[in-house]
């Protein structure tokens, strides 16, 4: 790992009569110096690259990007200024400092010029002993659209796992060298958003706000976010809902944190699951448009339940109705959905109203224990037993909607067996199952893509939705 200054070398007028020499500002804090300084430039980059030396002076390469007429007419003057300095600051450089990188007139940086440049680069791994070197960037020099290729630059050597670890710049009419630094540095802030909105992953930002970053809410939201996504990684699904509560919780307070740029960025962020909170619905939504299919599968399977009989209350447990055992890995709501519910079919007064309980009776004795099979008979009767079942249904909602969510949470719960590579019932009962469901228009899961999964689940949320109520629009006879 080393030290490394890259610029575009500008041009020194021929004319000496022409050329400027004149002292910049370079106040502490600038690199992150501790004293401020007085520096002597004539030529545009040799003011900020002598500050650049003073602010490190491990510097080991001084990477010039060159044109012919800068390489010409320019290239020995900065090369020889900035050795004087040295030797002046007693700055031990070495002996082949400068890298030449020809940039010819007519050459597109992005074909050429900038591979050379990356050769002259020594990029990072992943482990923590592999770190590229560090790059520091003179912004000064070069044509009008320079700062576009360094800062292209700077995007390449992040991902090559560099590190810009600062960047100056040189304003002449000012007198003064800036530290453009933090400017640079925004745009990792914005990548960061970016990788937060696109996969919940904080890492970015961590690495631009530090590990305590010293506006207390910025932490609290990474720390919940980071809780979040480990809770739906692991499938650690009961402690999500406290989990989406803290997230709320800090997105609501970060708004107010004392990042002017992060405050502009997080009303973006808040789209991405389409609600000013955090919910169940939106949770699975962002997994989607992650691309986590197997995270938002699993979020409906183990949280969608808990929406059905709470939030959302499609469906009511009438008292005395039997609540089912949940466990350590068993929510309470899927339990209840799944094994009371879903197997309405067999409940006691049903079955004695209809006088069916010899022939379930039978049918036990000849399937098994086939949980499917009860759960298609719940949902094919669903009308004529719900009555009977120990739930009641929101008069919002109509049976034939029931009935879909039910399907839904059945094909869905099933996505999540295949993707797992795990099955909870026995074969002939999962065919049983299957065999109902593509014939209501499912796919049969070897032909499921991830795009359909996708749109399966979007349209399993839709069906959650209670039907919009009509407008009433007509008049009364005789009135306008």
């Amino acid at each position: 790992m080393a030290k490394k200054i890259i610029l575009f070398l500008s041009l020194l007028s021929e004319d000496e009569s022409k050329r400027k020499t004149q002292d910049y500002a370079c106040a502490a804090g600038v690199l992150g110096m501790d004293e401020a300084h007085k520096i002597t430039g004539t030529q545009t980059n040799e003011a900020p690259v002598k500050a650049m030396l003073l602010a490190h002076p491990d510097v080991r390469s001084i990477i010039c990007i060159v044109t012919p007429q800068a390489k010409e007419s320019t290239l020995d003057f900065f090369k020889t200024h900035i050795l004087e300095f040295a030797r002046e600051k007693q700055i031990k450089l070495p002996d082949d400092i400068f890298k030449i990188i020809d940039f010819q007139n007519d050459e597109v940086f992005t074909e050429g010029p900038l591979q050379r440049v990356l050769n002259e680069i020594q990029p990072g791994g992943m482990g923590k002993n592999s770190m590229g070197d560090e790059i520091l960037l003179e912004t000064t020099g070069g044509w009008r659209n320079t700062m576009m290729y360094l800062l292209l630059l700077s995007r390449v050597l992040t991902y090559n796992h560099n590190q810009t670890i600062g960047a100056t710049y040189a304003d002449f009419n000012n007198q003064q060298i800036t530290d453009v630094s933090d400017l640079l540095r925004m745009f990792d802030l914005v990548g960061g958003m970016q990788e937060m909105s696109s996969f919940g992953n904080v890492r970015t930002l961590r690495k631009y706000f530090g590990a305590e970053p010293q506006d207390e809410r910025i932490g609290e939201l990474l720390d919940a976010l980071e809780a979040l996504n480990e809770a739906i990684t692991l499938c650690r699904t009961r402690q999500i809902n406290d989990c989406m509560a803290q997230f709320n919780r800090a997105l609501k307070a970060v708004g107010e944190c004392s990042d002017p740029l992060l405050r502009v960025l997080i009303p973006a962020f808040r789209y991405t699951f389409r609600e000013r909170e955090l919910t169940t619905v939106g949770l699975i939504r962002w997994c989607l448009s992650a691309d986590m299919l197997q995270q938002a599968i699993t979020v409906y399977t183990e949280r969608i339940p808990a929406e059905i009989f709470g939030k959302r209350d499609i469906l009511r447990i009438d008292d005395g109705t039997p609540l089912q055992p949940s466990s350590e890995y068993v929510d309470a709501d899927v339990s209840q959905f799944v094994k009371g519910f879903l197997r309405s079919s067999h409940c006691t007064q049903y079955l004695n109203k209809f006088g069916l309980s010899d022939y379930y009776r039978a049918q036990k004795d000849k399937n098994g224990d086939a949980h499917y099979v009860e759960q298609i008979e719940t949902i094919v009767d669903m009308g004529k037993i719900l009555p009977y079942s120990g739930y009641k249904l929101n008069p919002a909602y109509s049976t034939p909607q029931m009935q879909t969510i039910a399907r839904d949470y059945l094909y869905i719960k099933q996505l999540r067996n295949m993707t797992n590579h795990a099955n909870d019932e026995g074969t002939s009962d999962i065919d049983l199952l299957m065999e109902y469901l593509v014939k209501c228009g499912y796919h049969p899961l070897e032909e499921v893509t991830a795009a359909y999964i996708r749109q399966v689940i979007e349209n399993a949320l839709k069906h959650l939705e209670p039907p919009p109520r009509e407008a009433n629009t007509k008049k009364k006879k005789g009135k306008k």
